[in-house]
């Protein structure tokens, strides 16, 4: 597994990914589980430039429209934003931990019936104003049992997000 790669099976990792100069892992199918296996995703610290128009950089975990995924078991950090649920329903973010990421430890957006459990968000958007987890234009989610600490705004922001 290589910084940058599209998983569309069940992966556990078996080794860190480090200095990952734009995105980290992105999903690229329904129904699949990541599993870090207690292992970390890290980035350079650094913003991708340039990044194309269409395309989202330096996300450390992104999913992208796809449906009942699960992200599980270890440490994202060093990236924009950690992890990145984009109109998905029905994923899963467990035991996690989003540390020190430019902007949102993890956030979701246009999403629904999905849940962030057991997981924390710290020192994420510094000298950004960013959330540790943010809900934006998201629904019927459910956010229990994490921590959040550090961050440069607010541990849990939502906006347009009803039903959470």
């Amino acid at each position: 597994m290589s910084c940058g790669d599209t998983i569309t099976t069940d992966t556990t990792l078996d080794s860190d990914l480090v200095d990952c100069p734009s995105n980290g892992i992105v999903i690229g199918a329904d129904g699949i589980t990541l599993d870090l296996n207690g292992h970390t995703i890290s980035g350079d610290d650094e913003p991708f430039e340039p990044c194309p128009d269409d395309e989202p950089c330096d996300i450390g975990v992104l999913n992208d429209g796809h449906d009942a995924v699960t992200i599980e078991g270890g440490t994202v950090r060093d990236f924009g934003p950690g992890v990145g649920i984009v109109r998905a329903k029905r994923n899963r973010v467990r035991h996690l931990a989003a540390v020190g990421n430019t902007f949102e430890g993890i956030f979701l957006f246009r999403s629904a019936r999905s849940r962030v459990q057991g997981s924390s968000a710290s020192r994420n958007g510094i000298g950004n104003s960013r959330p540790g987890i943010a809900l934006i234009e998201s629904d019927n989610n459910r956010i229990t049992g994490n921590t959040m600490s550090r961050n440069g705004d607010l541990g849990l922001y939502l906006e347009a997000a009803d039903q959470n």
